[in-house]
């Protein structure tokens, strides 16, 4: 295996390691004092906010757009076809009235027709 030395990777993943971080009343990044672990080299270096969060953070963004494109596809594609059913639907009920008036219409005329014929 091949491993780039000194990296940007690599040197946050050893400061992270040989480094322990207390978290103190929801406080990120506070590191423990260097008498109390014998650890003086590596914990002068201040933690930054992309050395302690850069996966976390990426993977909230991943599920963020993930949910937010389903939420967006599953609103458009609901209202899409609500819509397009209640349309159909009413264009369907707008049929058959229109049927029905129709009907009685021609059905009215040819009785008073036919009735005026027989007297």
């Amino acid at each position: 295996m091949n491993f780039q030395k000194n990296s940007s990777a690599n040197v946050n993943a050893t400061i992270l390691l040989s480094c322990p971080i207390l978290i103190i009343e929801g406080s990120y990044g506070k590191t423990a004092a260097p008498e109390t672990t014998g650890h003086k080299s590596n914990c002068t270096k201040k933690k930054t906010y992309d050395d302690l969060h850069n996966i976390p953070v990426v993977v909230v963004v991943v599920v963020a757009v993930i949910v937010v494109v389903v939420d967006v596809v599953f609103v458009v594609f609901f209202f899409f076809f609500f819509f397009f059913f209640f349309f159909l639907l009413l264009l369907l009920l707008l049929v058959v009235v229109v049927v029905v008036v129709v009907v009685v219409v021609i059905v009215v005329v040819l009785f008073v027709f036919v009735s005026k014929r027989v007297r």
